[in-house]
């Protein structure tokens, strides 16, 4: 009987062998459950206590901020590029002028002039207008080629045309506008302030033009130059040219120019003057008549 019993598990010797391997490892996985359960939590170096008895937070009452939204649906982007702002619209060089002063080098070599402010974008070829300071009396000022963007305190050399380059006197806006003041018929409440107009011109990198103007006045008071009400405006081509005809034109007959000689009196090159011209003509504002001239036309306006 023993000898047949031990001859069955020899022939079966593979199954009786598997089986208990499988009992082996469900033994194992038994116990590798019940010592996971039981292991005390991992303690992290320097974290807080937290005390999470079922007893200690049985009244929690949570307080729910009121601008919550359980709609909320944030949008994340992974591994996106930064998106860069698009430049803001109307940017563009903005300068005012602050005021009149002196730029002394040496005790011998100074300059006079306005000085002025950049609050926008960089500002290209600078310019004073004319000014005039009385009847037959003018000022100007030299260009700046450029004023970086926010540069301020930046002097604009300014003089009195009739004086030689080396005459100090050409520098003296105050007394020239000095003599001006005391030429008027004296108020009943003392001498007001004397007051001319100042224009700057400048462009931008896209080529158009602005134009920074206020009034200076001569406080006598105190005998000083002041500006007052600065504004600023972009430069319309075809408005420029039609004042600048209406000015010049006379009743009843008219008035041609050149297109080079308008160019110059409105401060545009010759070619944005022409396609100006172009488009007074072709609104009926302006007439044109066509020489042997640099642009092959004069122009005068067309309501003389």
């Amino acid at each position: 009987m023993w000898h047949n019993s031990w001859y069955w598990v020899w022939q079966n010797k593979e199954w009786l062998f598997s089986g208990v391997g499988v009992a082996a490892l469900g033994v194992v996985w038994w116990v590798f459950k019940k010592v996971t359960r039981t292991s005390p939590p991992a303690v992290v170096p320097n974290s807080p206590h937290v005390d999470n008895r079922p007893e200690v937070s049985a009244n929690i009452s949570p307080i729910i901020s009121p601008n919550f939204s359980p709609t909320f649906s944030p949008t994340i982007n992974i591994g996106t590029p930064a998106v860069i702002a698009a430049a803001a619209p109307g940017n563009r060089p903005k300068l005012t002028l602050d005021r009149w002063d002196t730029k002394a080098e040496t005790l011998d070599s100074w300059q006079s002039g306005f000085y002025v402010s950049n609050h926008g974008e960089t500002a290209l070829d600078v310019r004073v207008q004319r000014v005039q300071v009385a009847a037959g009396n003018f000022a100007f000022g030299s260009p700046v080629a450029s004023i970086p963007a926010h540069q301020r305190n930046v002097l604009i050399p300014v003089w009195l045309e009739g004086y030689g380059s080396h005459d100090r006197e050409k520098w003296d806006l105050c007394k020239a506008m000095k003599t001006a003041s005391d030429a008027r018929h004296r108020g009943l409440y003392g001498q007001p302030d004397y007051i001319i107009p100042v224009a700057v011109r400048y462009k931008d990198f896209d080529d158009n033009v602005y134009e920074t103007t206020a009034d200076l006045h001569y406080v006598p008071a105190r005998f000083e130059l002041v500006f007052h009400s600065v504004h600023q405006r972009k430069i319309d081509d075809a408005t420029e040219v039609l004042d600048h005809l209406q000015r010049n034109s006379r009743p009843g007959s008219a008035t041609p120019q050149l297109v080079e000689s308008i160019a110059s009196a409105v401060s545009l090159s010759e070619e944005r003057t022409a396609a100006a011209l172009e488009r007074l003509v072709a609104e009926g504002q302006a007439l044109r008549s066509q020489i042997d001239a640099r642009w092959d036309y004069v122009y005068w306006y067309a309501h003389y």
